[in-house]
């Protein structure tokens, strides 16, 4: 068994299978609404699976390196704990830091086949566009990736008309823009 698995199935001694396993806090608060999450065992196992199975569908194998240039938010530990369950050599990055030249930097030394990003987030009230940071730092830089995996986090479903107001710090904005600068550009939604 390997050690991510230990450490999902260390859960099953100790708690029962309706607690919850993860909680996130989001961004955006008031009074009617809470961007939050709670995530129980086999929600995570899911997710982790499903994730998993988005990785072996691109080619990933042992070996292949994967940047996680993303945020504390939910998908970290599950493209982690996934990356772990294909054999994926992880490197991460804080896109808070929202810094092209040490982006550059990392993708030149490390020089992931594969980097998972979100399309952007607030940091309270600052909206970091983390997909257009990488996309600047992809053209410069001497080795690029074969695959960027997007997350819609921030950005709207264009299904979806705009709000009459639209409010700092909450998700969906319309204000984002993202375009797929990468030949292969894979937009996954989760959530609203």
């Amino acid at each position: 068994m390997a050690l991510y698995e230990k450490m999902i199935d260390v859960w099953s001694q100790y708690y029962s299978p309706m607690d919850f396993r993860v909680y996130w806090e989001g961004n955006y608060y008031d009074n009617d609404v809470h961007d939050y999450a709670e995530v129980g065992e086999k929600t995570f196992r899911v997710l982790i699976n499903k994730c998993s199975q988005i990785f072996h569908s691109i080619g990933v194998s042992k070996g292949t390196r994967i940047l996680l240039y993303l945020p504390n938010v939910l998908q970290l530990p599950v493209a982690a704990i996934a990356c772990l369950n294909v054999g994926a050599v992880i490197v991460t990055e804080d896109p808070r830091k929202d810094n092209v030249k040490d982006l550059v930097l990392l993708l030149d030394s490390t020089s992931p086949s594969v980097v998972i990003t979100l399309d952007g987030f607030w940091s309270g009230r600052h909206l970091i566009s983390s997909k257009n940071t990488l996309d600047e730092a992809i053209t410069q830089a001497k080795k690029k990736p074969e695959h960027v995996l997007v997350i819609r986090h921030t950005s709207p479903n264009e299904g979806i008309p705009p709000p009459r107001k639209v409010l700092i710090g909450k998700r969906p904005y319309y204000s984002l823009k993202v375009c797929a600068l990468m030949t292969l550009v894979h937009l996954i939604s989760v959530g609203p």
